[in-house]
């Protein structure tokens, strides 16, 4: 399931900062991919979870920002 880890911190206590992660992971997504936030507004979770994901893998891999 996408975003489980951000619920759950280790220990077993909530972890309060997911809100903080998932608006990182939305603004890493606009910058990255240079979309607007209505179009990762309509992403579902998986997409969602797919775009970070391929994001990671692109930014590991050396490769550049893709949006204009």
């Amino acid at each position: 399931m996408p975003f489980a880890n951000l619920a759950n911190a280790k220990g077993g206590q909530p972890d309060l900062n997911w809100l903080d992660k998932l608006h990182d992971a939305i603004a890493d997504l606009a910058w990255w991919y240079g979309w607007s936030g209505q179009a990762i507004d309509e992403l579902n979770l998986d997409e969602f979870d797919v775009w970070l994901k391929q994001l990671s893998r692109q930014a590991k891999a050396g490769y550049g920002r893709s949006g204009g």
